[in-house]
Order: C-alpha cells, then sequence, then structure tokens
C-alpha cells in the first residue's frame, strides 16, 4: 500500500490535473472487515491490559454518539480501487 500512495504522491507532483477533491479520494483497498470484528479485537485487548470492564465491545448510548462523534449517518463504507488503478496499471 505505501507504493501505492507513492505512485499517487508522485503523480500529484508531476501532473497539476490529477483528480482531486470529490474525484480524488484515494484508497488502497485491501479485504473487507466488520468494524464489529475490530471493535471486538481492541475490546479484548483493553480488557487483557486491564483497562476495560469487559473483554465484549458495547455500544454507544445516543448521548454519548452524539457528544464524541456528532451526527453518525451511517456505519458501512464500501471503497473501490478503480481511480488508482489508473495511475499503477
Amino acid at each position: 500500500m505505501a507504493q501505492f500512495y507513492r505512485i499517487i504522491f508522485d503523480a500529484a507532483l508531476s501532473d497539476p490535473n490529477i483528480p482531486h477533491g470529490r474525484d480524488g479520494y484515494y484508497i488502497a483497498e485491501n479485504g473487507e472487515y466488520r468494524l464489529y470484528d475490530l471493535a471486538k479485537a481492541y475490546s479484548q485487548a483493553l480488557y487483557d491490559l486491564g483497562k476495560g470492564k469487559s473483554p465484549d465491545p458495547t455500544p454507544f448510548t445516543a448521548d454519548e454518539a452524539q457528544k464524541y462523534f456528532g451526527v453518525i449517518r451511517s456505519s458501512f463504507f464500501l471503497c473501490s480501487f478503480q481511480t488508482g488503478l489508473m495511475y499503477v496499471a
């Protein structure tokens, strides 16, 4: 993935017309995972270190979510490597 971002960086320096802004989100995909699986892993790690109350993740209350994150509209994100392919192909 580091090589991909180096290619994008070099392309941006050499070509002022490289897509950016709304048309220029470059994401290197490397499979997929569920956010729950991530939460489960760090909850277990924190519990093992004596820093968490439970090895299982617990959801935020609506008030906590608003306080820490503002409004959360979605927790499902899907990214595609298609835009970056034109620079690495």
